[in-house]
């Protein structure tokens, strides 16, 4: 098993991983919600930063953007 899969992807690695535009992901973004569940026909995200003091980047759940894939 591959531990190595990124889980979170940002914008345009994201739309380059499902074959559209990073626009086309945004389009569809979500806030992660508090209730920690999928929302149909929405990618959610979470503001990760990589110091304590950074704004954070918006990082996209690739499991979302899979279902994407998925239902082509």
């Amino acid at each position: 098993m591959n531990t190595n899969i990124a889980v979170w992807l940002g914008g345009k690695d994201a739309g380059a991983y499902v074959g559209r535009s990073p626009d086309w992901v945004e389009a569809r973004a979500l806030e992660w919600p508090l209730d920690n569940k999928p929302v149909q026909g929405r990618i959610r995200f979470q503001w990760l930063r990589d110091n304590p003091g950074d704004r954070g980047i918006r990082r996209f759940y690739r499991p979302d953007i899979d279902a994407f894939l998925y239902k082509r």
